[in-house]
């Protein structure tokens, strides 16, 4: 997931603008892949590569989350 993630930042010319930090578990594991993303502490679960295009395009372009893809709060909190 790192790697596709990683390719479609550079074919959007983001790579630059935003950090990747492979890291253990920071939440529910089992519900992986996770994509936790800060400023604002928002986690995706269950993300897959065909997941990747709306998440840059809404979230790290847009501004706004993927609400379908987000954590639910009992989870994250």
């Amino acid at each position: 997931m790192m790697q596709a993630l990683s390719e479609k930042l550079i074919q959007k010319g983001l790579f630059n603008k935003v950090s990747l930090v492979p890291t253990g578990c920071q939440g529910p594991c089992r519900a992986g892949p996770n994509l936790l993303i800060y400023p604002g502490g928002t986690l995706y679960m269950q993300v897959t590569a065909d997941d990747l295009d709306e998440i840059i395009e809404q979230h790290f372009v847009g501004g706004e989350p993927v609400l379908e893809k987000m954590a639910p709060d009992e989870v994250w909190g």
